[in-house]
Parts: C-alpha cells; sequence; structure tokens
C-alpha cells in the first residue's frame, strides 16, 4: 500500500499529528464539546499505529502499558460498583457521572503513548530537520493561541470575568498539551540545529525570558545545565532532588504557603491524597470521588487551582497537582507500582552511553510535569505522551538497528 508523504510523515502519522496539535491549541474552546473531539483525535492515532510499519517494535514497550491498562479497567468497575467502601467512608463527594471524565486520561495513555513513538521510531530526525512539520506545529500553535485568546475575550464581555493579556497566550505558562509540544520542538532545534554552545545558551535564555511560569523557567533551565554538565550526572542530581523536595514540602504546608501561595497549596493538597491512601490501606480511593477540604485561606479564591463549587462554601476540591500522589491517590498500591514502572521503564535508556543531553532533558521534564501536575488529565495527557514516545522510541531505534546488524 502506498502512502502520500508529508514533512517526512506517511498521512497516516502526519494527519493525527497536527490534529492532536490543533486539539491542544483550541483545548478551551474544544473541551465544552465533550467526548467528540477527542474521539476523532484517538481514531486517528489507532489507524495510524495499526498502519505503521514498525508497529511489531512497540511490543517491547506494551507490558507496563498492559498492567497499568489493566489495574485502571478494575479500578473503574470498583468505582460503579462502589466496591471501595474505604473510599467513601472518608469522602464528602461522590458521583458516579465523574468516573470516565476522570479516568479518561488513564484509558487513554497507553494509545497515545504508542502513537508518538511510532512517529519517533518512523523519523527520529523528523524535528531536527528543516522539515515542514516542525514549523506547521508551532504556526497552529501561535494560530489558535490567538483565536483561544479572541474566544476568551468574547466570554470575558458576556460573563465579566478577568482575562489574562494578549502576552499570556504567548508565554510558555504552564507544561500543558500545547505549550509543552512548543517548549519540546524549541529545545529540539536548539539542541540539535545550533553548532555553538554559545548560540544554544543565547536561545535557551530567550526561551527562558518568555517563561511564564516556575516549572517552564526550571524545565529550560534543564536544558540550559546540560550544556555544561554530563547528562546523567543532571538526571540523577534532578531525581534525588524531587524524592527530597516533595516529601519535605509536605511536612512544611503552611510555613510555605506563607512563603509562596501556589507552591503552599500544592504541598497541602500532596498531603491531602497521601494522607487518604493511608486511611484506605493502599487500595485507593478510585474514580468518581474528589477530596473536599476546608479552605485555608479564603483569601486566595481566586488561584484557579482552589475550584470551589457554589455548593461547599466553606470546602475547595484538592486536585492533587502530583501524578504520582493522584494516582497512588485513586489506583492506590497497585496504581502507583504499575504506573512507576512505566515511566521509568520508558527513561532507563537516559544512562546508556549514546543517549543525547535532549534525552536527558525529555526525562527531567517529564518528571517535573509528572511532579507538578495531574499529567494523566486530559488536558495535559498529550504532553505527557510526547515525552514517553520520545524516550520509547529512542530505545527501540536502537533496538532495531541492533537486530539488523545482527547484535
Amino acid at each position: 500500500m502506498n502512502f502520500r508523504y508529508f514533512a517526512g510523515l506517511p498521512i497516516y502519522l502526519f494527519i493525527p499529528l497536527i490534529l492532536v496539535t490543533i486539539y491542544s491549541a483550541l483545548w478551551d474552546i474544544l473541551r465544552p464539546l465533550g467526548v467528540i473531539p477527542l474521539a476523532i483525535v484517538i481514531v486517528f492515532f489507532l489507524s495510524g499505529i495499526l498502519l505503521s510499519k514498525r508497529k511489531y517494535l512497540l511490543i517491547h514497550i506494551l507490558k507496563p502499558y498492559v498492567g497499568f491498562a489493566f489495574v485502571v479497567t478494575l479500578y473503574i468497575l470498583a468505582s460503579y460498583k462502589q466496591w471501595l467502601p474505604y473510599a467513601y467512608d472518608i469522602k464528602i463527594f461522590y458521583d458516579a457521572s465523574f468516573i470516565l471524565q476522570q479516568a479518561v486520561g488513564f484509558l487513554v495513555l497507553f494509545i497515545t503513548v504508542l502513537f508518538f513513538t511510532s512517529v519517533f521510531m518512523y523519523n527520529p530526525q523528523l524535528f531536527a530537520r528543516k522539515h515542514f512539520a516542525s514549523w506547521l506545529v508551532i504556526v497552529c500553535y501561535f494560530l489558535f493561541t490567538v483565536v483561544g485568546y479572541f474566544f476568551a475575550s468574547a466570554s470575558s464581555a458576556v460573563t465579566g470575568a478577568p482575562i489574562e493579556s494578549l502576552g499570556q497566550y504567548f508565554s510558555i505558562g504552564t507544561l500543558i498539551n500545547s505549550e509543552l509540544f512548543i517548549t519540546f520542538l524549541a529545545v529540539f532545534l536548539i539542541f540539535n540545529h545550533l553548532r555553538t554552545r554559545k548560540s544554544q545558551f543565547f536561545w535557551l535564555l530567550a526561551l527562558l525570558i518568555i517563561s511564564g511560569s516556575f516549572q517552564s523557567s526550571l524545565a529550560v533551565l534543564l536544558a540550559i545545565s546540560l550544556l555544561a554538565i554530563p547528562a546523567q550526572l543532571v538526571v540523577v542530581g534532578f531525581v534525588l532532588g524531587l524524592v527530597i523536595v516533595v516529601p519535605t514540602s509536605m511536612a512544611f504546608p503552611v510555613e510555605l504557603f506563607e512563603f509562596d501561595p501556589n507552591t503552599g497549596l500544592r504541598s497541602m493538597f500532596w498531603l491531602t491524597g497521601l494522607n487518604d491512601f493511608i486511611e484506605t490501606n493502599g487500595i485507593g480511593i478510585g474514580f468518581g470521588t474528589e477530596a473536599l477540604q476546608p479552605q485555608y485561606y479564603a483569601i486566595y479564591r481566586e488561584l484557579a487551582i482552589l475550584d470551589v463549587d457554589s455548593q461547599f462554601d466553606r470546602f475547595m476540591t484538592t486536585g492533587m497537582h502530583n501524578t504520582f500522589i493522584d494516582v497512588m491517590q485513586r489506583l492506590g498500591i497497585l496504581g502507583i507500582g504499575c504506573f512507576t514502572w512505566l515511566v521509568f521503564s520508558a527513561g532507563k535508556g537516559v544512562f546508556r552511553s549514546n543517549m543525547l543531553p535532549f534525552d536527558a532533558w525529555v526525562f527531567c521534564t517529564l518528571l517535573l510535569s509528572l511532579s507538578v501536575n495531574v499529567a494523566l488529565s486530559i488536558n495535559i495527557i498529550f504532553g505527557t505522551s510526547l515525552m514517553l514516545g520520545w524516550l520509547h522510541a529512542r530505545k527501540l531505534v536502537l533496538i532495531d538497528e541492533m537486530r539488523d546488524s545482527g547484535q
């Protein structure tokens, strides 16, 4: 079967890549439309995977994803049947209609990761060359963020809600889908397109200037550090830093809140998730449940992460803002075991001698996103899958080359 090619990719991989870029950039507009736009993207993803000529290689990465999907499916069933008695005893809020909404990112993870793995396996240097695809993704991102701005402006005029400045829409604010796409592309082009460390440093510094949040700034700083420090050392140091910082922050949530309300609230949420895990004896609270906690400081209600429900005037929902803790809270020991296996099976290739500094940056940025976001929620899942797919593809291409050479 002959397929037409665009930008170094067959059309069955190119079209889904553009669709997911548009879906991510137009997230605020498409979200109210429900499952249909997402279903279209997922169908194209599945088609791209099945038509890929190298799909046989994907079997090497399937085990942790199959295990994770099994646990997710089991907990969806248990949530519908309310087989998690500990969870419902300690929760204030439960609604079965929220189960699929909360679980959809968990469910589609293996599909989205396999798609991006297929893309990068087919053309590992897709974005290193001056191909049309990389620039089309960038143009789509900026075009649809402008559309998103005018949509938000019109909505603000009707509802009276405040709107950020137009400049905010052109900055790399957080590591969500579309902004993570553009950060990935920018750092990749800098590492692979610019020949001198000085020019790489200059453009990374420019990227740092337009970073609009601590997490995006830290991602760029990681890239800058890799210009001078060995990749393996950066990875080890960053992993150790996360292992120390996250648990320590949960021990001093109030003190952190007084220093930085955003960080303090996150540490409170992390502590809530850990307590739920302990109180359910490691079983987890499942889906369709929301942990509600007293509002610590009402003056910070303008922060989006409070998400205060009108029927609970003195309570707020506590989204975990940490994927590992979110998985631990919802899926218990089984879920966090499978998910940790999944993440580190993708990243273990970073320590091979032939891995590039960019690979180390992807792994560290993946861990950063997982540590400060619920990266399996549908507005972040594609960025998460992009990075996992890159790491898997690097490893699988090496396996394929060794097989072809008879090693």
